[in-house]
């Protein structure tokens, strides 16, 4: 395994360690619970399988020009690794509520798996440099950028899932 995913695996794997099936429900009003943040990743991620595999049938990236804007997004994303608070999840990865408890994180780590699987071999057929497809809001990335993108977004959500477990949210 990649170790960017290795990494990413090991955060959502540490921060669900010893959780209990009812705590996968928790949540304050309006926010989502650790169930529906982990079926949000997986979603994500499933997305970005679903793009490999379709790279690797195309027989080429399939990514566009990025706009200025977009460079100046990944740059900040990615360079800097600061993840804006407060967007809002593409429609495609909004949780529905359909898994629950610890059947959401067995799902999560099986698609991490596919997800490395699908990057690399990507990027033995087209280099970890060369965009490879375009995210839904930061444009064309290439393999080397999308991993770091699944790391600092699942980090991102990892500080959430903590959160939750924290006292007084139980």
């Amino acid at each position: 395994m990649h170790p960017q995913f290795a990494a990413l695996e090991n955060e959502v794997l540490s921060a669900t360690s010893g959780m209990e099936e009812a705590a996968f429900s928790i949540h304050p009003e309006g926010k989502w619970c650790t169930a529906e943040i982990l079926e949000h990743l997986t979603l994500a991620f499933s997305g970005t399988v679903r793009g490999c595999m379709r790279c690797i049938d195309a027989g080429h990236p399939l990514a566009t020009k990025p706009s200025l804007k977009q460079r100046a997004i990944i740059f900040w994303v990615l360079d800097c690794g600061i993840y804006p608070e407060g967007i809002a999840a593409p429609k495609t990865v909004v949780p529905k509520g359909t898994v629950h408890g610890k059947a959401s994180l067995d799902g999560l780590i099986q698609v991490i798996r596919d997800m490395d699987a699908g990057m690399q071999a990507c990027e033995e057929k087209y280099g970890s440099k060369s965009e490879l497809m375009d995210h839904p809001v930061l444009g064309p990335l290439a393999v080397h950028h999308w991993r770091k993108f699944h790391l600092i977004h699942t980090q991102h959500h990892m500080k959430q899932v903590r959160a939750l477990r924290a006292p007084g949210n139980h």
